[in-house]
């Protein structure tokens, strides 16, 4: 099976709305190269897993594959604290076979199930003939935990699985017959092939589950005391001491990222201001916006004083060269972060000094670059975007850049 072919069997699955999502597992070698998929379809209420099918590559039938798909399902099924996974499996009863080939092949299937203590449900009519006179075990597979499948909870999950994953094989009156069945706790098949320990299903938090967690390191070296600023590294301090009491964060190094992915938010001449102004005020002084000119493009002043008074939108937001440094740090951490979304669920950037007052040409607020703004500008290239803005004050650099 290749890629496409893969995608193909995705796309021209139905999928009927507010029923299910699907899971869909990929194994791949260390050339891309796909050696078996499995498609899942997870089921949100009541909340349990149905196996569609595993599939391997042809000449890797032997290697593991399927088996470590399986307990990868195994483990995306626990972390959603579902009931367990559910799937069809041809019968292994000389009755039930359609000759004995198939039936060796059907005992093979079970007996590796079995190893992860998922048997056939007993007691109901599920093995009935359907419409193409196909007959199957519905197999269970509890995670290792005992659940009790009490008769309506199984009634309503059956009624699931075959409306939505055997509709067109089924008849209305099957599936009536084989709900009626269902009285009482269910229980399971004996085990027949596989009677040791059963494998247990890992429950550790794999790394493309965890939070890509981007921190602005050098944010410290950009702390000023003076003017009552409130925006100081305790904040980040304060965060971090919270995070690292949580498994699911992992911590991720920044990259650097050139200027002309911050031109596509901010001003050119801007962006030229601020780093030109702060390498040249240092860090023995901190300059603060006191003049405000008129603004006129045309006629830029060339007193420092009234350049950042030009720039500026308040009289607090101080500048020197560490808050250049600071703030341009932590454009590279968001943008880090939100790369980190082409292979993970989430992603946080840990950053100071904070971005949502910046505007297009004017800093402001303790705001230098809008990082949130480039960080959604830089996503738009890959689809839909929204900014969720929850601070207390007015997000106005959004507002000023995107409307």
């Amino acid at each position: 099976m290749n890629e496409q072919e893969a995608s193909d069997i995705i796309s021209n699955a139905s999928l009927p709305q507010n029923s299910f999502h699907y899971v869909v597992l990929v194994a791949e070698d260390a050339n891309k190269q796909v050696l078996g998929i499995a498609l899942a379809s997870h089921f949100k209420k009541p909340n349990f897993f149905f196996l569609d099918f595993i599939a391997t590559h042809k000449q890797r039938l032997s290697g593991g594959i399927g088996g470590a798909l399986y307990e990868r399902l195994r483990e995306e099924a626990a972390a959603c604290h579902s009931i367990g996974i559910f799937f069809d499996c041809l019968s292994d009863e000389k009755a039930l076979s359609f000759n004995e080939e198939e039936r060796k092949q059907n005992i093979a299937r079970l007996k590796f199930y079995e190893r992860y203590g998922a048997r056939p449900l007993a007691g109901t009519k599920y093995e009935l003939k359907r419409s193409d006179y196909s007959i199957f075990h519905l197999v269970f597979d509890g995670l290792g935990e005992t659940h009790r499948l009490e008769g309506k909870l199984c009634k309503n999950i059956i009624n699931e699985i075959l409306r939505n994953k055997a509709g067109k094989k089924c008849t209305a009156e099957y599936i009536k017959e084989v709900s009626r069945s269902i009285k009482g706790t269910i229980k399971l098949r004996p085990a027949k092939y596989e009677r040791g320990n059963e494998l247990k299903v890992h429950t550790s938090i794999h790394d493309d589950q965890k939070i890509a967690l981007v921190i602005n390191e050098g944010h410290i070296i950009h702390h000023v005391r003076e003017r009552g600023y409130l925006e100081s590294p305790v904040r980040i301090k304060s965060i971090l001491r919270e995070l690292n009491k949580l498994s699911f964060f992992e911590t991720l190094p920044s990259k650097k990222y050139p200027d002309k992915i911050i031109q596509e938010v901010h001003d050119k001449k801007y962006l030229a201001f601020l780093k030109k102004i702060c390498k040249k005020i240092g860090n023995s002084v901190t300059s603060y916006g006191d003049v405000f000119p008129i603004r006129n493009a045309a006629r830029l002043p060339k007193d420092i004083e009234l350049q950042i008074g030009y720039y500026c939108l308040d009289t607090s937001t101080p500048l020197n060269a560490n808050a250049y440094k600071a703030s341009r740090a932590a454009v590279d951490c968001v943008l880090t972060a939100a790369d980190k979304l082409k292979e993970r669920h989430m992603a946080y950037a840990l950053v100071r000094p904070p971005g949502h007052h910046a505007e297009r040409k004017y800093f402001g607020g303790f705001c230098y670059f809008n990082s949130s703004a480039i960080a959604a500008q830089h996503l738009s290239k890959k689809g839909k975007v929204a900014i969720l803005d929850i601070d207390y004050h007015h997000g106005n650099g959004q507002q000023d850049i995107f409307l």
